[in-house]
């Protein structure tokens, strides 16, 4: 038994399921699943029952629930001991992330985890952003780095490639297509796409835009600024997007589908940061940031290391 799976039982018991709880640790659902069945497995007890109305800790469940808070808020206690008792001060490093745990796939978890552990006295605290403002809060100072997926047309940022991974075209459950699999480059220059609420140069890149040379818009449908905002929008029309293929992952719906298509570039996960900023916190961040990528880019299938 570890605290990580302390926290997920915690987390599942407080959110009421899985998926919720996996979205409050900015983690992927299958391995928090996978972790409460070892944990389970390990102490021969059921802790949680699973129904179609959610998930609910059993008796045992609550009693490990209580316990595991009781064990979080003293090694949080312990560890706030030890790095604020001299009285040394606490600084904060501030993340804009888009699209939340979605931004680099089953990477953007083990990033977040291995920057709070390995910068010393650093708080980190997260920002959550959409396809229409993914850098405006670093470019405004407000937070201290963006997680960004590129392009991104801002002269005054300098943007550092982690890793890139395929992308997919994505359809709604009545799409023609929808069952297709897979489809060529010059079937997906025919759809119509789903506009979206982004600096121009970002939508033209998932709207396929730079390789049919022109717009093909549904213009039925009003501009979309979220991965959520999108599946949504999909439903009621015949129109598509390309997203990364870990978004389709870790944002499983049923009324949406993705499909393969050979010729797509890949989607790059990046950090921006300010090219005026030279603080030591922000490189000691994004060195933290490439270190975890590296070590964790198996996580990621398909996943393919920049740095």
């Amino acid at each position: 038994m570890d605290l990580r799976k302390l926290e997920y039982v915690v987390a599942v018991a407080e959110e009421g399921g899985f998926r919720p709880a996996a979205r409050r640790l900015y983690t992927a659902q299958p391995p928090l699943s996978a972790a409460i069945r070892q944990l389970e497995a390990e102490l021969r007890v059921t802790l949680f029952e699973r129904s179609t109305r959610g998930v609910v800790p059993t008796d045992a469940g609550w009693e490990l629930v209580r316990r595991a808070r009781e064990i979080l808020a003293q090694v949080d206690a312990a560890r706030d001991a030890m790095k604020f008792g001299a009285g040394v001060p606490r600084t904060v490093l501030k993340i804009a992330v888009l699209n939340g745990e979605f931004v680099a796939g089953e990477l953007t978890a083990p990033i977040l985890m291995d920057l709070q552990a390995g910068l010393e006295n650093t708080e980190v605290v997260l920002h959550e952003t959409t396809f229409a403002d993914q850098v405006e809060s670093l470019r405004s100072g407000e937070v201290d780095i963006a997680f960004v997926r590129p392009p991104v047309g801002a002269s005054d940022l300098a943007l550092v490639p982690i890793a890139q991974e395929p992308r997919c075209l994505v359809v709604g459950q009545q799409h023609p297509l929808a069952e297709a699999g897979q489809v060529s480059a010059e079937e997906v220059l025919k759809l119509r796409m789903l506009g979206l609420d982004a600096p121009p140069e970002w939508a033209r890149e998932w709207q396929l835009d730079d390789l049919r040379g022109s717009s093909l818009l549904d213009k039925s449908m009003g501009h979309v600024r979220t991965v959520l905002g999108a599946q949504l929008a999909l439903t009621t029309t015949d129109a598509a997007i390309t997203m990364s293929q870990s978004t389709m992952r870790l944002a499983p719906s049923g009324v949406v589908r993705g499909l393969i298509v050979e010729g797509l570039l890949p989607s790059v996960f990046a950090v921006a940061q300010r090219k005026s900023d030279t603080r030591r916190l922000v490189r000691d961040a994004i060195d933290v940031i490439a270190a975890s990528a590296d070590k964790h880019i198996n996580l990621l299938p398909g996943g393919e290391l920049l740095i």
